[in-house]
């Protein structure tokens, strides 16, 4: 009896352990289930068909990417968890700043870079950030999570928004809006003089040390920067690389620096491609749209790329009011091409309306090179003005012009 009695409980210890089996295994089929719902309160993920929830409250997570999207500031919620940096107040996400990457959420930029694994993504919800003033070391992407709204990158009045220092060959750096209107880097919080940086007002791309090159290369695309204010080099950006610099559908305006007033390269390759567009930019010295420093540095222009204002065939004042950058007392109202650099133009790249002292349009150095459709005859460079008159390229070298 006792025997019988002992297998008897054993049998039912057994069912009862599959029962238990069984029910967990049908509450996970039924979580699993529920995680692939729809998020209610998550209304700002763009391709919301590609969406899954993620394994916590109002998140969504790309089935495709394995990016997470999660809400922002103002954004409906039910609880603290439901929010990207745990603050739920009166129905509304707060205090939440930075994006979503592929670690998950950060407080700050600054922590979402550094918690971002070379090769990473960081994404911005649509806002206005201010006081945004990070360094990158590594391979990265920053982008907009969404494919509408705006994200505003203001700098602090002391700062710039990126400074990169790229050590290897094959890092690379890359920043993406949608348009050029979706995603704007400022420089608007300086205000005087002693606040400026010393190179690249916006984005500077160099390591740490007095002539220090970086090696690796940055792309820009489908972005805006504008407003940025350096003392030196930059206004906007500056590159002392032996990389590439890649700027497609970028807007580069009303950015100021005695040398290179929206753009300054020392070294490197720099490519505007697609309707990338240099305007409105000041430089008292040398190139108020690009300077190109050192004989390895090259301009490529390509597509309907364009520095300086619509070509009116108006005079100097009015090129400026229509968008022309403005060698303020210097030369190389468009490009300033130093000794040793190559500029070449293709397609329907322009340089027009562009004012300066000397070399309204491009002042070429001795032993530079322009090529491509950088002559006069191609009316590529063209409408440009000096204190004299129209002033097109100005260089001490013999040209086809």
């Amino acid at each position: 009896v006792s025997r019988r009695t002992g297998i008897t409980a054993t049998l039912l210890a057994i069912a009862a352990g599959l029962a238990g089996t069984a029910e967990t295994d049908a509450k996970k089929k039924k979580k699993k289930k529920k995680l692939g719902q729809p998020c209610v309160l998550v209304t700002d993920c763009a391709n919301a068909q590609d969406w899954q929830c993620a394994p916590y409250s109002n998140s969504k997570i790309s089935s495709s990417t394995g990016t997470f999207c999660l809400l922002h500031d103002g954004d409906q919620c039910n609880q603290n968890n439901a929010c990207p940096y745990g603050f739920c107040q009166d129905g509304q996400c707060a205090s939440a700043s930075v994006v979503a990457t592929t670690n998950g959420a950060y407080s700050t930029i600054a922590e979402a870079v550094a918690g971002t694994y070379a090769g990473g993504e960081i994404c911005f919800m649509p806002g206005t950030y201010n006081d945004v003033s990070v360094s990158i070391d590594k391979t990265l992407t920053i982008r907009s999570c969404l494919d509408s709204g705006q994200v505003v990158l203001n700098s602090p009045n002391n700062g710039r928004v990126f400074t990169l220092q790229l050590a290897n060959a094959e890092d690379v750096v890359t920043i993406r809006g949608t348009t050029m209107d979706s995603f704007t880097m400022s420089g608007i919080a300086v205000t005087t003089q002693e606040d400026r940086v010393d190179d690249g007002g916006i984005i500077d791309l160099s390591l740490p040390g007095t002539g220090a090159t970086a090696a690796g290369s940055l792309v820009l695309e489908y972005l805006t920067l504008t407003k940025g204010r350096a003392r030196v080099s930059g206004g906007g950006l500056r590159a002392h690389t032996s990389g590439t610099v890649t700027l497609k559908d970028v807007m580069v305006r009303e950015c100021v620096s005695p040398k290179g007033g929206g753009i300054a390269m020392k070294r490197g390759a720099l490519t505007l491609k697609g309707q990338s567009w240099v305007k409105s930019c000041v430089a008292s010295l040398r190139g108020a749209g690009v300077l190109l420093v050192e004989g390895t540095t090259t301009l490529s222009m390509e597509d309907t790329a364009r520095i300086g204002a619509d070509y009116a065939g108006a005079n100097g004042p009015a090129c400026l009011q229509a968008g022309g950058n403005w060698g303020d007392y210097g030369l190389g109202g468009g490009i300033y091409a130093e000794t040793g650099t190559s500029v070449t133009m293709a397609n329907d790249a322009t340089v027009f309306c562009n004012v300066a002292v000397n070399g309204g349009g491009i002042f070429v150095d001795t032993d530079a090179s322009l090529n491509g459709t950088a002559t006069c005859q191609s009316g590529k460079v063209a409408g440009n003005f000096d204190n004299v008159g129209e002033s097109n390229i100005e260089t001490p070298i013999t040209t086809s012009c």
